[in-house]
């Protein structure tokens, strides 16, 4: 001590300590570990998640497509808006001939047309359209707008700090077991490493630049809400399709509740309204008597609930709700 150097600290291991380390020095120095693994695989991810956007020649997305950055069954509903506007099914959802056009339909709408022939209730469509919808959201994962399976790889790298550091972890949590040392506090530093990796390689449906597209989208076509009654006549058919992907299928009870009935568009759900009290609106006012009955000449032509619950030939005429 008189000599002014500062004793050393030293780590002193025992025979029987697990791979030669004692049990409160690998704490430490795992806890820096499983921090520091944690932090560059958020990191990583949060760098891997915002470079995707469109390149500069990317097309914006068809109405088929924006309901398919809400979800996939969204992009079948708005299918199936399209083909109705355009008149290529009849109200039971049965394909009518001439088929798409090859030029002005997507390719989407093709393919829905051919499984209309065997299959028309939504749940089970969107499963007969799962080769389709991947397909679909393939091609928009290249434009940027969704995120496809090459997210989800650079997503798996991003965790792979905290994949490495909870191998060692249980390795030694092993290890210590077998030599019936203490882990309490190895188990203890593995909970927040479990709980990470799940979330860091959890891969989101919408990219930023999709986010935004969809959000201007809404925005530059709040006149087809349900609630602002849209004349899809004087719209054009593409505005049902559009209608409904932005929406919900809400659209298609306004568009045609018969369809929506035979494609049980409303019992599966999918946001724009809520149940089947659309349907059962239409249901009551679909014949004269019911809609004569329940709406006067002066509740059709002030309210907005009778306009836009009863089909334009049945509550739209003179003869059934004018007089």
């Amino acid at each position: 001590m008189g000599d002014g150097h500062r004793p050393e600290v030293r780590f002193t291991a025992d025979a029987g300590d697990t791979w030669g380390i004692p049990g409160p020095t690998f704490t430490m120095l795992y806890l820096d570990a499983v921090v520091c693994g944690i932090a560059i695989a958020i990191l990583l991810r949060a760098v891997l998640l915002r470079w995707r956007s469109p390149s500069g020649n990317a097309t914006p997305p068809n109405p088929i497509e924006v309901g398919m950055l809400v979800s996939d069954q969204r992009a079948v509903v708005a299918g199936l808006a399209y083909l109705r506007g355009y008149g290529l099914v009849d109200s039971t959802g049965a394909p009518t001939t001439p088929g798409p056009h090859p030029q002005r339909d997507p390719e989407f709408v093709h393919e829905l047309y051919d499984r209309l022939a065997t299959e028309r209730r939504l749940p089970r469509l969107v499963a007969r359209m799962s080769y389709q919808l991947v397909e679909l959201r393939e091609s928009m994962a290249s434009r940027g707008y969704l995120y496809g399976k090459a997210d989800r790889k650079l997503l798996r790298l991003a965790a792979l700090p905290v994949l490495l550091v909870l191998a060692v972890g249980v390795a030694r949590l092993i290890a210590g077991i077998t030599n019936d040392k203490p882990v309490t506090y190895l188990i203890l530093l593995l909970i927040p490493l479990f709980v990470t990796w799940p979330l860091v390689v959890r891969m989101p449906r919408v990219t930023p630049a999709g986010r935004k597209w969809l959000a201007a989208a809404r925005q530059q076509n709040q006149h087809l809400r349900l609630q602002n009654s849209p004349s899809f006549a004087t719209y054009g058919p593409a505005s049902a399709a559009m209608a409904a992907a932005l929406f919900g299928p809400m659209l298609l009870v306004m568009l045609d509740p018969e369809l929506a009935r035979a494609t049980a568009a409303m019992v599966v759900g999918g946001g724009g309204g809520g149940g089947w009290s659309g349907s059962s609106s239409g249901d009551s006012c679909s014949s004269s008597s019911s809609c004569g009955s329940s709406c006067s000449s002066s509740s059709c032509g002030s309210s907005s609930s009778c306009g836009s619950s009863c089909s334009s030939s049945s509550c739209g005429s003179s003869s059934s709700c004018g007089g």
